[in-house]
This record gives structure tokens, sequence and C-alpha cells, in this order.
């Protein structure tokens, strides 16, 4: 068996640290870029207030649909979260104006 020279290893665990640090940054890019489309914006300006090309945003999205699929369940779960409270102040306004009457 041949010993793997301690420099070189350390550099292949950087370069791979590099790599999984540089993902999670673009997957972070791309949240970010759903987050804008989830408040109104379209893919085109989302892309540009993040910086992003959409070629890369669309390249993301491709290849890292677990990572893409975890942002949409959050965002759907925020937005039922919202309903919810929306239905709720709702439903107390209307018991008032019933009480009231």
């Amino acid at each position: 068996m041949r010993a793997i020279h301690p420099v070189k290893w350390q550099n292949g665990l950087r370069n791979d640290l590099m790599k999984s640090l540089t993902k999670a940054s673009r997957i972070n890019s791309v949240t970010q870029v759903i987050q804008y489309m989830y408040n109104g914006m379209t893919v085109v300006e989302a892309c540009r207030e993040e910086v992003m090309t959409r070629s890369s945003f669309f390249y993301m999205v491709e290849n890292n649909p677990e990572a893409i699929s975890e942002i949409q369940d959050v965002n759907n779960a925020n937005k039922q979260n919202q309903l919810r409270l929306i239905l709720l102040s709702k439903t107390e306004v209307f018991v008032k104006c019933i009480e009231a009457s």
C-alpha cells in the first residue's frame, strides 16, 4: 500500500472543502432567487438581484433536486402558516361582529 504525502492529502481535503462551500453558497443564492420569485419577481429580475446568471440558476435547480424540494417545502409551509394566521384573525373579527349585533 502506497502512503499519501501529507501535503497532497491536505490539498485534496482543502479542495473538497472548497467545493462543498462553493456548492452551499450557490444553493443559498438559488434559495434567495426562489424567495424573490415567491415575492413576485420574474426569474430574470431575481437572478439580476442576486447577481447570478439564469443559466447558473437553472443548472443548480436541475442538478440539485433534493435541495430545491426542501426550499419549496419550507416556502409552502410558510405560506400555509401565513394563511392560517389570516384566517384566524378574520374569524376573530367575524365573531366580534356577530357578538356586537
